[in-house]
């Protein structure tokens, strides 16, 4: 491997882009070989970097996920207490109109019987009679029609 290769494979390995000038002397093939040893050491340290900022950023996301879902369960379930009291409450606010409507109902009943009562009382305050006296009547009546 001739030392212009080995720079363009140093270069490679660096990242660079080009090579920019050319060397004019040659450099020992030992101090090629250290470089290069060098660079293969520094891409191994940066592949290690590279693999533990991978495992840093899938453990970031796996939390982060768990958050995520920890939250959303949280959400789910203040939402469905959420409608849990706001049926609770359509129902409260439901019987208390349901009730009023009943409660006017059942006045209306009673004011209905009471006024039926009050007739009836009337009707038969006047002739308010045991079993016995409508028996008398009866005879009365048909004692009248024999008269007659």
């Amino acid at each position: 491997m001739t030392a212009w290769s080995v720079l363009v494979v140093l270069g490679v390995l660096t990242g660079a882009n080009e090579v920019r000038a050319r060397p004019t002397a040659v450099p020992s093939s030992g101090l090629v070989l250290e470089a290069v040893h060098h660079e293969v050491d520094k891409a191994s340290s940066m592949g290690q970097k590279v693999s533990e900022l991978e495992a840093q950023l899938t453990s970031i996301k796996r939390t982060a996920e768990v958050q995520a879902a920890e939250t959303k369960a949280a959400l789910v379930s203040l939402k469905e207490k959420l409608v849990f009291a706001e049926e609770k409450e359509a129902e409260t606010e439901g019987e208390l109109e349901v009730s009023e409507e009943h409660v006017k109902d059942l006045e209306k009943q009673l004011a209905e019987e009471a006024s039926r009562r009050k007739a009836l009382e009337a009707q038969t305050s006047g002739s308010a009679l045991s079993f016995l006296q409508m028996d008398a009547e009866d005879d009365l009546a048909a004692t009248q029609k024999e008269l007659v």
